[in-house]
């Protein structure tokens, strides 16, 4: 499993971690939680712009995205 793969996945977590949260009615909880959980999804999102796309771009001369 790949960085990227494994960085998804522990964003897949605290996004699960934080409803499970947010179910019991612990909003304070939930709120820092969801925090964690969209800093890092940002950072994750980053690395995709900065990383992998470019590299995907370079080995495979597709920029458009498509």
């Amino acid at each position: 499993m790949s960085f990227l793969q494994r960085w998804s996945r522990a964003c897949d977590e605290l996004f699960a971690e934080m409803e499970q949260i947010a179910s019991k009615g612990a909003l304070k909880d939930a709120q820092e939680m969801y925090e964690r959980f969209s800093e890092a999804t940002e950072h994750h999102f980053q690395m995709e712009e900065r990383v992998m796309f470019p590299e995907f771009e370079q080995k495979t001369g597709n920029v458009s995205g498509v």
